[in-house]
């Protein structure tokens, strides 16, 4: 079996041991199953139409994928990825254990997603759509397709731009500095980001999501 099919056994392992049977009868549910395919949700195969609740976790295998609408947002978990649905600050969201999670968000809605303790939202009143990626346990890639992204920690805020994509780094480690030419890096102590030099290919890609993502979320997954 592959590293990654090691973690995502080991995650679900974990889920279903933290999680009793029946507890979905008194969760709250937090959102419904809009597309699925090689996934599971509460150790089960996830179908469009079932609901999910606080406390659920998803596991999506290699060319898997699970899209869930939260209220007026979506989040898409990506293949090989494990993801526990969550209610932070009275906002539905998700915690991104392993992998990638893309989301989207109209003026009217709100999402939030948490990975290595960050948390991710869109600014207030903005049409959004970003996406997550865990690339370790202290590392991030924060990509902004459409609207800016508030990332918190502690007391620590950081503004990712729109069209752009950022390495998140936790602790005082510098790590090998900013890629690109003419990329600085922002100390923001506990973490820090640097603009990666892959971030401008995400600008050109902005006219066409802003047009979709106004005419609905589900369109730019």
């Amino acid at each position: 079996m592959s590293a990654h099919g090691r973690h995502i056994v080991a995650a679900l392992l974990i889920a279903l041991v933290a999680t009793p049977p029946g507890y979905s009868s008194t969760a709250k549910p937090l959102g419904v199953v809009l597309e699925s395919q090689r996934a599971t949700l509460r150790a089960a195969e996830g179908t469009p139409g079932t609901t999910v609740f606080v406390g659920d976790t998803v596991v999506t295998n290699h060319g898997g994928q699970v899209r869930v609408r939260l209220g007026a947002a979506q989040i898409e978990v990506m293949p090989e990825s494990v993801v526990v649905f969550e209610e932070m600050d009275s906002v539905a969201g998700a915690t991104v254990v392993q992998g990638t999670v893309s989301f989207a968000s109209p003026e009217t809605g709100s999402v939030a997603v948490r990975a290595t303790g960050i948390t991710v939202r869109p600014q207030p009143q903005r049409a959004t759509h970003g996406q997550v990626t865990v690339v370790g346990p202290a590392e991030l890639l924060v990509t902004s397709y459409h609207g800016p992204l508030e990332l918190t920690l502690g007391n620590e805020r950081l503004v990712v731009p729109e069209g752009t994509t950022y390495r998140v780094v936790q602790g005082d480690s510098r790590g090998p500095g900013p890629a690109g030419a003419g990329a600085a890096a922002v100390r923001l102590a506990p973490f820090k980001a640097f603009l990666v030099a892959f971030a401008v290919v995400a600008v050109p890609l902005v006219i066409v999501i802003t047009h979709n993502l106004v005419a609905s979320p589900s369109s730019i997954f």
